[in-house]
């Protein structure tokens, strides 16, 4: 039986906490977390890995990577699907932003411009866009980074015209959002109906025009398609 490698003292308070729950993902894990290490402020996150009840070598992986890297920590529980891994690592956070990636996705260069905005706006939420990889290496990160504040109003209405995408994965949040809401278990759509609750809950929200979230559409089978 695999030990959970979650508890690590990192000697200092991260900028944000990025939630992977792991499931049957052993062809793409690598350069999802790779894409988080290539990060130019990668050493000022922390990184949770949820081994969600994995059968193929995703646990493995991800044992390796948390002994290589002293702010990558990772528990493997079972199975109990999407909500019950994000809400699990919820409970885990030592930062006050929180990131979610799945890990058949990636993320381009994003943590330096996150930075700059939470040190000098301290948001609720900040969104982003997305890029849709169809086939493996075959996406186009595009933007003029262009910065507008909204409020939740705006924000829910730009959703409710899909003018934004309304995946959980847009968005970095304030962790005090997550103080009462939690991701619904056994349900569908659960990115929606917890996306409305946290828009709600947020004041000050910070939109990029930036496609850092590099969204793969080939991995039918992920925790994150089904």
């Amino acid at each position: 039986k695999r030990r959970n490698k979650g508890i690590k003292p990192m000697g200092y308070a991260p900028l944000v906490s990025v939630i992977v729950p792991v499931y049957k993902t052993e062809k793409f894990i690598h350069r999802c977390i790779d894409s988080l290490i290539k990060q130019s402020l990668f050493k000022q996150i922390e990184v949770l890995l949820v081994d969600d009840g994995s059968m193929d070598s995703s646990g493995k992986i991800c044992d390796e990577y948390a002994n290589k890297y002293e702010n990558i920590r990772v528990y493997h529980k079972e199975n109990g699907g999407l909500s019950h891994a994000r809400n699990f690592a919820i409970e885990y956070l030592n930062s006050d932003y929180v990131f979610f990636l799945d890990s058949d996705d990636m993320v381009g260069s994003f943590l330096s411009d996150m930075k700059r905005i939470i040190d000098g706006d301290r948001p609720d939420v900040i969104c982003f866009k997305c890029c849709y990889e169809r086939k493996k290496e075959e996406y186009r990160l595009k933007g003029n980074k262009k910065i507008t504040v909204n409020d939740n109003r705006k924000i829910l209405d730009d959703l409710l015209k899909s003018k934004m995408g309304n995946q959980i994965c847009f968005n970095v949040y304030a962790k005090s959002l997550f103080e009462t809401i939690r991701f619904p278990n056994g349900r569908a759509y659960e990115d929606i109906a917890t996306l409305y609750k946290l828009i709600l809950q947020a004041q000050k929200i910070i939109k990029v025009n930036y496609s850092y979230y590099i969204y793969n559409l080939s991995n039918a089978g992920s925790i994150t398609k089904i």
